[in-house]
């Protein structure tokens, strides 16, 4: 009898087991399609209103241990589940990418609790707010109320187009700067970045679309007050689209409560939730 018992409990405690790290797995959708934030209006291909993603497999789990940049692996992951012909995730702008990696991870983990690390500013206690990613608010753009891209800068008078720069141009940055670095030693990283950083964001200038290294070399000859101009149109673009990420919690100790707002990092979360 006590064998008979001990047997039932230990199926309990392994049924307990599953449950808490195997997800409901009734009704699951081997696919899903997305209408992207930016609902296709920044790009040149009318495929690229909403992307379909399929769920991730081994295969596309791997690529994430990829001794790589974070943007190279995120473009080589979310392409290889994309279904549809003449996708180029690498043309998406960053607000969309970020938007199909969370949805990714909903439908491929089949889990829509994201733990993001928080800090309660008024009385510094650290928890950690459990976001529902199935409730995140998305910010679409409007095509009757876009941006303005154009800025004249006031003291030279050129004329400059922005634009939002895409997983490719960030990718490109990336891979200059780690070859300019390797180049010259003894540049200053935070220099290097205050100068290029924002020339991904510039799509023309008095007309003319130029090579990547053309736009480097006028901004670093720019006035600093026309560069003023230029960082204040770009932080104008920012945060217009995509997943909004002002998240409101409450600080979880009682004798304070307050409201805390929080972003939505890219963490070790996003592929592998801790329980």
């Amino acid at each position: 009898m006590a064998d008979l018992m001990d047997a039932q409990n230990k199926k309990e405690e392994i049924k307990e087991f599953e449950e808490e790290i195997v997800p409901n797995a009734t009704n699951i959708k081997a696919s899903e399609t997305f209408l992207l934030p930016s609902k296709g209006l920044f790009y040149n291909n009318p495929n690229m209103q909403s992307i379909t993603l399929r769920r991730m497999t081994v295969k596309e789990d791997k690529i994430r241990l990829r001794n790589d940049g974070e943007d190279k692996i995120r473009k080589a992951l979310l392409q290889a589940c994309v279904i549809g012909e003449g996708i180029d995730i690498g043309q998406l702008t960053l607000f969309d990418v970020n938007y199909l990696l969370f949805q990714l991870r909903r439908i491929s983990l089949l889990n829509n609790t994201y733990k993001v690390r928080c800090v309660c500013p008024y009385c510094k206690t650290e928890f950690i707010d459990e976001v529902d990613l199935s409730k995140l608010k998305i910010k679409y753009a409007d095509p009757e109320n876009l941006p303005n891209f154009d800025i004249r800068l006031p003291i030279s008078g050129m004329s400059v187009k922005l634009k939002y720069p895409s997983l490719n141009n960030t990718i490109y940055l990336r891979e200059s700067i780690i070859e300019f670095m390797k180049r010259n030693q003894d540049a200053d990283l935070g220099e290097l970045l205050y100068e290029v950083g924002d020339t991904i964001y510039i799509e023309s200038i008095n007309g003319r679309q130029m090579l990547a290294e053309e736009i480097e070399d006028i901004v670093s000859n720019l006035d600093i007050v026309d560069m003023r101009a230029v960082k204040d149109g770009i932080r104008k673009l920012d945060g217009m689209y995509g997943i909004d990420d002002e998240i409101l919690c409450k600080c979880p100790n009682k004798s304070c409560g307050n409201d805390v707002h929080h972003g939505l990092p890219i963490t070790g979360e996003l592929f592998s939730p801790s329980l």
